[in-house]
């Protein structure tokens, strides 16, 4: 009773400051990287915390824009700090409030405004006079509370380039601009047969991926990688090899004689199959996993960057996603994951996956092609897949800061 008390209490709290139960509050909060937080109430008088804010946004240039839940923070992670180097005074915006609370808990160093009322936007704008474009690393549907204001310029980053469906579609038309790593999405958008001559592309590289481009991958680790991605909202989406392949993991370990490193997509953590749920080893970052045993399989928390545990291992496994246009640039073999039913629909390239991945449905055929590529040494797709490295991430323009230019260049 006591409990159920306090969580009553704890969400009257939470709705009273965010200004829900229908009242006339529009409210907006805010955490600044100076240690300053607050709530603004947009209907009253001017405060020290609405002067906080606004001497703020009277700097902005640029906002960082999700419209993703509690689970995508690493949306915002891998532009954030690219970004922040370009616009000291950039403001991410999020209408989550699960999630603008777990940014508080986790970087609260992070300039971030919490608004979720048409008002409030109109209100957070129209003290940013010096605001330039809006960024979005995600395509949710509460995108539009931004996209309406046609002042501004409206980039997509997205957070991967791949060749899931989600990924092409006709909902980019509300952008201005699709920002790519490489040629390879590009593609996809023409392949699709989709009229997108509004849109405008532009190749800027992948510049959380900067730290692979000098790997050697000839040196041996002694690890594999299983980056499985999350079972979709649709079907046809589903891509995700979780439930198929963990009781595969320890025979391919000891078959190849490495120890096996796993980390889940954010959104796969109540999946009752997954390994983490079953006994394995738990990892608090991609730094414990150097300390598994040897053939061991160890979990790497699944928040983790997943270019942060690609550099020190020998192979990947994965499912369609950006982590296999990522691994490519490593330079090292890629075991992908197809499933065989039918009904999955994917954005193509104009270079088939098979050409630089080995293709697998099924746990026999992965340690076919394993014994075949690790064990007995026969990595045939070694040429092709040096040669699409490029198309699919812009290694030049990535390691030149293209991104970072391309920003500058819009102020």
């Amino acid at each position: 009773m006591i409990d159920a008390a306090r969580k009553i209490s704890r969400n009257l709290a939470i709705d009273l400051a965010v200004g829900w139960h229908g009242t006339k509050n529009s409210n907006i909060l805010f955490n600044l990287a100076d240690g300053t937080r607050g709530v603004v109430t947009t209907r009253t008088a001017t405060t020290d915390k609405h002067a906080a804010l606004t001497e703020r946004l009277s700097r902005t240039r640029f906002l960082l824009i999700s419209s993703g839940g509690y689970d995508t923070l690493h949306h915002i992670n891998f532009w954030y700090e690219f970004c922040l180097q370009v616009d000291p005074a950039l403001i991410v915006v999020v209408s989550s409030y699960r999630l603008y609370r777990r940014i508080l808990k986790q970087q609260p160093g992070m300039n971030v405004v919490y608004i979720n009322k048409s008002r409030q936007f109109e209100w957070f704008v129209g003290h940013a006079p010096g605001l330039v474009a809006c960024l979005y690393p995600d395509s949710g549907g509460r995108s539009v509370n931004f996209l309406r204001f046609g002042q501004y310029r409206h980039i997509f980053l997205g957070h991967g380039d791949s060749e899931k469906a989600a990924n092409c579609n006709k909902f980019f038309r509300s952008f201005d601009a699709v920002w790519v790593a490489g040629q390879a999405q590009i593609d996809r958008f023409i392949n699709s047969g989709i009229n997108f001559a509004s849109l405008e592309f532009k190749i800027v590289g992948r510049p959380l991926t900067r730290p692979l481009i000098h790997n050697d991958a000839t040196t041996r680790h002694g690890k594999f990688l299983y980056l499985p991605t999350w079972g979709g909202i649709t079907c046809e989406q589903d891509y995700s090899s979780v439930g198929l392949l963990e009781g595969s993991l320890p025979e391919l370990a000891r078959l190849t004689e490495r120890c096996g490193v796993v980390k889940y997509h954010p959104f796969t953590k109540d999946h009752p199959t997954s390994i983490g749920q079953t006994g394995a080893p738990q990892a608090n970052d991609e730094d414990s996993a150097t300390d598994a045993p040897k053939h061991d399989i160890q979990i790497v928390e699944r928040h983790v960057a997943s270019t942060r545990v690609m550099a020190d291992v020998d192979f990947l496994i994965a499912d369609v996603s950006s982590v296999v246009s990522d691994f490519l640039i490593t330079g090292r073999p890629i075991f992908l994951y197809l499933p065989d039913n039918g009904t999955i629909r994917r954005a193509s390239s104009s270079v088939p996956m098979h050409q630089y991945c080995y293709v697998f449905s099924t746990p026999a055929q992965l340690r076919t092609l394993v014994e075949q590529v690790i064990v007995n040494g026969d990595d045939y797709l070694h040429d092709s897949r040096q040669a699409a490295r490029n198309y699919f991430v812009d290694i030049e323009r990535t390691r030149n800061h293209e991104f970072e230019r391309a920003l500058q260049a819009l102020t």
